[in-house]
């Protein structure tokens, strides 16, 4: 929980709009991390290694159980975090 929680703030410290403009509309801890539901079904897995940098993932739902990644980067920095997950995002939002 305590993961998830500063992933946020360090995403919101950044980019206040971010989330918005993902369209977050369900926000979940995970084990290490947090996972991000958004608009079309889009999912953001933000998750931290043991290195102290982020692990990133965003793909889509294609039926119920069955996660496609569209695009993940690792080693990301704090401060790279929004602008990793705004390409990634915009990857998976517009590919069919």
């Amino acid at each position: 929980m305590q993961t998830a929680e500063t992933i946020l703030s360090q995403i919101q410290a950044t980019d206040c709009w971010a989330q918005a403009r993902w369209g977050v509309k369900q926000k979940l801890a995970t084990d290490n991390g947090v996972q991000l539901n958004c608009t079309k079904r889009i999912k953001i897995i933000v998750s931290l290694a043991s290195d102290d940098t982020y692990s990133v993932q965003v793909g889509r739902m294609s039926g119920r159980f069955d996660f496609n990644v569209k695009g993940e980067m690792s080693m990301v920095h704090a401060d790279q975090l929004v602008r990793v997950i705004d390409s990634l995002f915009s990857n998976a939002f517009w590919s069919l």
